[in-house]
């Protein structure tokens, strides 16, 4: 492409020098001039490459949903009965003051009522003791914080697709380890993709787990296994995101999530009957995961900051050739080249303003929020009224309507982007809670049960929305160089506020509305600072660089 005259001699400039799809280009003294440019998202197109990593990727929650949700069942406490036992003795027990003194095998057994053999039944941890299987999920979850701190820092580094062995993969814990050797082993040593070694991780420990045979061990087994589900939910997220056009972005993120596999999550657990059966059915499910995820190449966007320009080009034309494009090749390679050659022009450098640290700031707070009211209802199931089954079934579809209903107007309505969505979810959650106030504060809990369920149930639900939201504004609002890491930090915060989940029920001993009244003002804090803070990032491209010394140094005087 032929480069454009200036007025002044030596100050010519290319076409190819604009950085975003409408950008700046001096063109001589002080004029200025705004000049069309292709950007990396551009060449992704809506075909069978976008199916394929769908496929894979909804195989994937699946897989990895089912094991965040596995306690709801496998922790389900269940109710203490009068029994009888095998020699007909029938046994008036007051309740779980006298049942502590009974506690053989098979009488215990006939004093509960269960809908799912959990370990609480197995394990005879009933009454007073399931305060044990509530402090085992909130470590389970410390798993899957150190997962998703882990994994993301990983696959910035190393590429979404691409990390370290499994054999190597714990020297990345040793804090002084140099980083040039690892990287020696990294290019050298067998290397997995991030998401099928976190997939397979899931897949064996899910397996180990369902041979334990007490509390600990299975603490232990579950702990691990979190690591991995936290390590492939935060990287897998972001890695689609960067595979999807802009203008698809909200409809397909909410089409694939947790809320239809909760469904299909109440069924396999209902098949199951018990919690060890359950686990061989979590690894069964992520095997076909793995065989897609080997035709699956590495996001361009990330190739294109990493300097990896062969691999660009690569990506690009396997997404071509599934998707079965018409366009010549020779055309969209040429028009890659120009776009990689400015990109090696490039001198960046890792600043950050006010500004970003504020809205970062604000989506942590926003994600341990979120997760610490939607695990604390869920992890609280047990206590509503109806099957087990049932709520859950009615929680995902809720749900998925919810995110088929967002994703509709995000798709149809310009103006109703991140911020809309987010006032309309944090609104619906806090009137929600504020009826379960009202209702506790009237000691009407009994003959209400049905308005609690449904708010329960709908205010949870609503979180997935907020999920959603938190994870566009994120992946939008931060460069391909930091996007995992702060995706990865988001669900590092998220899985704060899971390990706090099980403990904020404890708190209705002091009064039985005090959860609800903690969990409301937190969702209040949260709307107000979204809405101040962060700013609508719907239909803006990807961005694939952290800001010059000079547009750092512009945004801070505004500030």
């Amino acid at each position: 492409m032929a480069p454009l005259e200036s007025k002044e001699a030596g100050s010519e400039k290319s076409l190819t020098d604009c950085q975003s799809d409408i950008e700046m280009c001096t063109l001589g003294g002080n004029q200025d001039k705004r000049v069309e440019k292709k950007r990396m998202e551009d060449f992704v197109e809506l075909g069978w490459y976008i199916v394929l990593i769908c496929l894979a990727a909804e195989i994937s929650v699946l897989c990895n949903g089912s094991n965040i949700f596995f306690m709801i069942y496998a922790g389900a406490g269940p109710k203490v009965v009068d029994g009888e036992s095998s020699s007909g003795n029938t046994f008036n027990f007051s309740g779980c003051a006298d049942i502590t003194a009974n506690r053989t095998g098979e009488q215990t057994t006939k004093l509960m009522e269960y809908q799912f053999r959990s370990v609480n039944v197995e394990f005879n941890l009933l009454c007073d003791d399931i305060q044990y299987v509530k402090h085992s999920i909130s470590v389970q979850m410390i798993g899957v914080l150190a997962g998703a701190a882990c994994f993301g820092q990983i696959s910035d580094s190393f590429g979404r697709r691409f990390v370290g062995s499994f054999i190597f993969l714990p020297i990345l814990l040793l804090k002084n380890f140099p980083a040039l050797f690892y990287k020696f082993l990294i290019s050298t040593v067998h290397r997995v993709a991030t998401i099928m070694l976190s997939l397979v991780g899931v897949i064996v420990t899910c397996f180990i787990t369902s041979f334990t045979n007490s509390l600990l061990t299975f603490t232990i087994w579950r702990t691990i296994s979190g690591i991995f589900t936290g390590g492939n939910l935060v990287v897998l997220f972001v890695f689609n995101t960067e595979h999807i056009p802009k203008r698809h972005r909200g409809w397909i993120t909410g089409l694939i999530t947790w809320s239809p596999n909760a469904i299909i999550n109440a069924g396999i657990a209902y098949l199951s009957g018990d919690w060890r059966t359950l686990c061989r059915m979590i690894s069964l499910i992520g095997l076909p995961g793995l065989l897609l995820y080997c035709f699956i190449r590495e996001s361009p966007q990330w190739c294109l900051q990493k300097g990896k320009f062969d691999e660009v080009e690569k990506t690009i034309l396997t997404m071509r050739s599934i998707n079965r494009s018409k366009e010549s090749n020779t055309k969209v390679l040429q028009e890659i080249k120009e776009m990689i050659d400015y990109e090696n022009k490039q001198n960046r450098f890792l600043k950050s303003t006010r500004l970003s640290l504020l809205r970062f700031t604000v989506l942590k707070f926003f994600s341990a929020t979120l997760s610490l009211i939607n695990y604390g209802l869920l992890f609280h199931m047990e206590k509503l009224s109806g099957s087990i089954y049932w709520n859950n079934v009615f929680f995902g579809a809720f749900r998925w309507l919810v995110n088929i209903l967002f994703g509709q107007l995000d798709f149809f309505i310009k103006s109703f982007g991140r911020k809309p969505a987010q006032f309309v979810t944090s609104a619906y959650i806090i009137t929600a809670l504020g009826i379960i106030i009202v209702v506790h504060v009237k000691d009407s809990v009994s003959s209400n049960g049905i308005i609690v369920r449904l708010t329960t149930l709908s205010a949870a639900a609503l979180c997935s929305q907020g999920y959603i939201t938190k994870t566009l504004a994120t992946i939008e609002l931060f460069p391909t160089a930091i996007r995992n890491l702060a995706s990865s930090f988001m669900g590092t915060m998220s899985r704060v506020g899971i390990i706090f989940a099980p403990q904020i029920f404890i708190l209705s001993s002091y009064w039985p509305a005090l959860p609800y009244v903690v969990m409301c003002a937190m969702a209040l804090v949260d709307l107000t600072a979204f809405m101040c803070v962060i700013t609508e990032s719907k239909g803006k491209p990807l961005v694939d660089h952290l800001p010059t010394k000079e547009k750092k140094k512009r945004t801070v005087r505004k500030l």
